[in-house]
Formats: C-alpha cells, structure tokens, sequence
C-alpha cells in the first residue's frame, strides 16, 4: 500500500521525485501487463524470432520453436513485473521512512541586484532529519529554485 505523504512534505523535491519514479514504474508494468495479454506479441513472433536468431541471443533460442520464444518472453515479463513490484515497494518504505518524523521542508529567500535588475530566488529543499543523520556536511540533492524579477 502507498504510503500517505504528510501535507507539510507535498512540496518537497525529494518526496516529488520518488513520486514520480513510482508513477513512471507503475506506467511500466502496465504496459508490460498490457502487451504480455495482447495479441501483439503473436503477431510480431516471426520478426522476434527473426531478430533473435541474428543477435547474440541466437545459442540461447535455438532450439526454441516462435511460441516458445513468445512464451518466455511472457515469463519475462512476470519476473520483470516483480522486480519493478519490489523497487515500487522500497521507494514507498523509504518514502515513509523520509516523512515520517519531518517537519516539513525549508524554504529559503534571498533577493540580489543582477545586470540592470533585480531578481528574487526561492528555494526548497528536504528538511527529513534522515537526510541530516548522514553526517555529510555537505551534500548533493534535489532542490525547487525559482527565479523570478521584481520590480526596482
């Protein structure tokens, strides 16, 4: 089950990121799903096998007739299905690990005169005390900047 992201963390770059990654995962195993139950794969078994007997898959498909070919490629996909099941299921765990005990993100703002302007820059960043526990003094992270000019 997904975790429930605080509403003190919805903003926060790293939360977002993860976020994404497992929206991204989730479009991947769909389409596995929806291609493994399709016609498609029987209908491109000639040009697959083709393509296989040409590559360096060749000694491992040899003796394989097109169905079998096809079939393993949809055991494939369930294996790949749960390795993606599994790398979902560790970004919700360390996405509950992240928020659990934040108090939400930084947001800093600085203003300075640029070439005939000025221009004000926000930022956020993660403040989970996961990331402080490190022990880095300094790190490399995820961070929203936004831009923007004001008037002089």
């Amino acid at each position: 089950m997904p975790p429930t992201i605080p509403e003190k963390c919805l903003s926060c770059p790293l939360v977002i990121e993860k976020l994404v990654s497992v929206e991204r995962l989730h479009r991947l195993g769909d389409e596995l799903i929806r291609l493994a139950v399709s016609s498609e794969l029987d209908e491109m078994k000639e040009t697959i096998t083709a393509q296989l007997d040409e590559s360096a898959f060749a000694p491992l498909v040899e003796d394989m007739t097109p169905d079998e070919i096809i079939d393993a490629i949809r055991s494939g996909h369930g294996q790949f299905l749960a390795f993606i099941q599994t790398r979902i299921d560790s970004v919700d765990e360390s996405l509950t690990d992240m928020t659990k005990y934040c108090k939400g993100v930084l947001k800093l703002q600085a203003e300075r005169d640029e070439v005939g302007s000025r221009v004000q820059y926000r930022v956020t960043v993660c403040g989970a005390p996961t990331l402080a526990s490190v022990g880095n003094e300094t790190s490399t992270e995820k961070a929203i900047v936004r831009r923007r000019e004001i008037e002089t």
